[in-house]
């Protein structure tokens, strides 16, 4: 497992975590209207619970595997892999925001548009990790 597919790991193991810990802070605000929802925390500490999950992913990967030899090569393949999963990851991004603009030119709660940021951007990086993961294992295609 080379320092790549180490925070592919990662990234995969922290979108996840970010989903979840929104939904489970949000929930005590669910017997409100969703006017008066506060959305400041819940989405700080999702994106927190994402780094947080990400670089402890990270740091216990690379303390099993960082004694590997192939831990600091990167070659063509890897520019290769990370450009394509870049280029998927890049779909969800932008569909994600064209769904904001939506709700937000058809005048919905903000609680939407920033619940559908979050989901968007998860499922970004994500699948865009999965992606190149899948690609490591079984071989690039274009």
């Amino acid at each position: 497992m080379n320092r790549h597919q180490i925070s592919f790991w990662a990234q995969v193991l922290s979108a996840p975590v970010s989903i979840v810990v929104y939904f489970t802070l949000l929930s005590s605000e669910f017997s409100k209207p969703m006017s008066e929802y506060d959305l400041v925390a819940p989405l700080a500490w999702a994106i927190g619970a994402g780094v947080g999950v990400s670089v402890i992913a990270s740091t216990l990967l690379s303390a099993a595997f960082g004694r590997s030899s192939k831990l600091k090569l990167t070659d063509e393949r890897d520019t290769k892999i990370h450009r394509l999963g870049e280029f998927y990851t890049q779909g969800f991004y932008v569909i994600g925001g064209v769904v904001a603009l939506g709700l937000a030119a058809f005048r919905f709660d903000h609680f939407y548009i920033a619940t559908s940021l979050l989901i968007f951007f998860s499922l970004a990086s994500a699948i865009g990790s999965a992606a190149k993961l899948i690609m490591y294992r079984f071989g690039v295609t274009e």
